[in-house]
């Protein structure tokens, strides 16, 4: 497993500081057994991809004495101890035969149950294009709470890869949606990928069958509506989840491949000078803008939010009635810039956005400023800012990931900073991004 070294440790023994309880009732220990199976954590559970060291206590002589360990039939290890671990949620059943060859004495076996739970609820993923040419997508995930980053979890889950160039991800339904736009290429399975939520255990993988060449670039979810843009063609799709059935919807165009943005049963998407508001199968109102769209994000106060340029401008526009709450001129100007990630991101009033290469500027919307935070290089030396930048719209977290050579982008580094609890502390992690195509936080979803 290719987790960082300096936090493996920590996952392996995290579960006492969390204080994990079993989601089922375990194999009772039985009073006089010559042996049991004992988790070092006290309890019989462990996350996805976390090590879980069990031990032998045994009542018996260890002398000539030979321990198998078997986990749902099949054998996995020998000795005194064993370290469980697995990519799959569930139960599973460990047997440990305790066998004594050289005295003749018959095996003792003892079974335990042990629950994988799911570990991917919470917390951030950085999204990857992967090389065009001769890879597919990835997707990362950090750890919040734990500070701590394991790189392709969908396929360490799975044992499958994504599609060719990834762009976009949403969640909804307690599923995951991530869309690639050229599909299954290089060994990826498919345009658009659906999984578990809090387990990334794939559920259902679309090709061209059923989106009929859409070119996918992103994609939002209402229900069972699967809305999708296109590539350079400015076109918006609705996929039925219930019957497969995709068709364009009518009355938009030049709709933008940037990220949509949903609010109860409405979403949201950018025109060449609007917004276009869908529900169901129909476009229900658009909503004029006076300059050109950057950005669109769902706030934390149910509004909406929008950038736009000509003049720099940022506003909250009520998503019922589509009326101005308040609009502030931007200087400098939110760019939507020439990648698939949002222009801006919000923590409560406070809306950051990358400027002029790697500047980070904040604008407090309630006393109508806009200042320099800081130069993003000061946190990684590079000067290629690429799709690398998100901030968690309920703590302020923030993750800022960067490489310095198109020839070595995967000699990359993220940061992890402005974490709740930490001190100030910066958190660093080598190696877990391919041409990053956007940062998301799940509490962005709820």
């Amino acid at each position: 497993m290719k987790m960082k070294t300096k936090h493996l440790l920590l996952l392996c023994f995290s579960a006492v500081a969390l204080g994990f309880t079993a989601c089922s009732s375990d194999d009772p220990p039985v009073t006089g057994t010559p042996a049991e199976i004992i988790p070092e954590n006290g309890v019989a559970s462990v996350m996805q991809l976390d090590t879980l060291p069990l031990k032998v206590l045994s009542n018996v002589s260890t002398a000539a004495t030979t321990y198998t360990w078997e986990v749902n039939g099949v054998k996995k290890g020998t000795g005194e101890t064993f370290k469980l671990s697995s990519a799959r949620t569930g139960t599973c059943t460990v047997l440990l035969t305790v066998s004594h060859p050289s005295t003749g004495e018959a095996a003792i076996r003892i079974k335990k149950t042990f629950i994988i739970m799911p570990r991917f609820a919470d917390g951030a993923f950085i999204l990857n294009e992967g090389n065009a040419g001769n890879e597919t997508g990835t997707l990362s995930y950090i750890d919040l709470r734990r500070h701590v980053a394991i790189d392709s979890v969908y396929q360490r889950v799975n044992g499958s890869k994504l599609g060719n160039v990834c762009q976009g991800l949403f969640i909804a339904n307690q599923k995951m949606y991530i869309i690639s736009q050229n599909g299954a290429k290089n060994g990826g399975e498919g345009l658009l990928t659906i999984a578990r939520a809090n387990s990334l255990e794939k559920v259902k993988v679309y090709n061209n069958e059923t989106l009929g060449g859409a070119n996918p670039t992103n994609v939002a979810v209402v229900g069972d509506h699967i809305y999708l843009t296109t590539y350079n063609t400015g076109k918006l799709f609705h996929l039925s989840e219930a019957n497969e059935k995709l068709t364009e919807i009518a009355g938009v165009s030049k709709v933008s491949k940037l990220p949509m943005v949903v609010i109860g049963k409405k979403l949201f998407a950018m025109g060449a000078n609007c917004v276009y508001v869908v529900e169901g199968e129909e476009c229900i109102a658009t909503i004029p803008v006076a300059g050109k769209p950057s950005g669109i994000q769902k706030g934390g106060d149910g509004n909406l939010w929008l950038s736009y340029t000509s003049p720099g401008t940022i506003c909250r526009i009520n998503p019922k009635d589509y009326s101005v709450i308040a609009s502030h001129a931007v200087t400098p100007a939110i760019q939507a810039g020439w990648g698939c990630a949002p222009a801006f991101y919000l923590h409560k009033d406070q809306v950051y956005f990358v400027s002029a290469g790697t500047k980070l500027y904040k604008h407090d919307f309630t006393a109508n400023t806009t200042t320099p935070v800081m130069d993003l290089k000061t946190l990684i030396d590079s000067n290629i800012f690429y799709n690398g930048f998100g901030v968690d719209p309920v703590s302020g977290a923030k993750i800022y990931t960067a490489f310095s050579d198109y020839g070595k982008y995967k000699e990359n580094k993220t940061c992890l900073f402005d974490v709740e609890g930490s001190g100030g502390k910066k958190f660093f992690f080598d190696k877990l991004t391919a041409f990053p195509a956007g940062v998301f936080f799940t509490s962005s979803f709820q």
